[in-house]
């Protein structure tokens, strides 16, 4: 049973508010933002069964999510950050 990667990821899933949120929608859109700032949208698809790409508006580089279970890394060039799955519904909170 393949899980659905749609929902709503955090940073610092003990205290989403100060984290950053990945949102992933149904129609393979992506939104990356922090409460009361502004948000970045995109669009992504999938690689391989765990790899999907994501590309960003604001970005030219293109983003690796690697999913493990409930945990996403996001790869951007060198750097590696860890995000948890927060909920099962795509949640926009704090910006507008």
């Amino acid at each position: 049973d393949e899980k659905s990667i749609i929902g709503t990821y955090n940073s610092v899933p003990d205290y989403p508010n100060q984290g950053e949120y990945v949102v992933f929608e149904e129609n393979d859109k992506v939104c990356r933002y922090m409460q009361l700032e502004g948000s970045n949208a995109g669009t992504f698809y999938q690689k391989e069964e765990n790899i999907f790409i994501l590309t960003f508006e604001e970005m030219k580089v293109k983003t690796t999510a690697i999913f493990c279970g409930e945990i996403m890394y996001l790869c951007e060039g060198e750097q590696v950050k860890k995000y948890e799955k927060i909920s099962d519904v795509p949640t926009y909170i704090g910006i507008d």
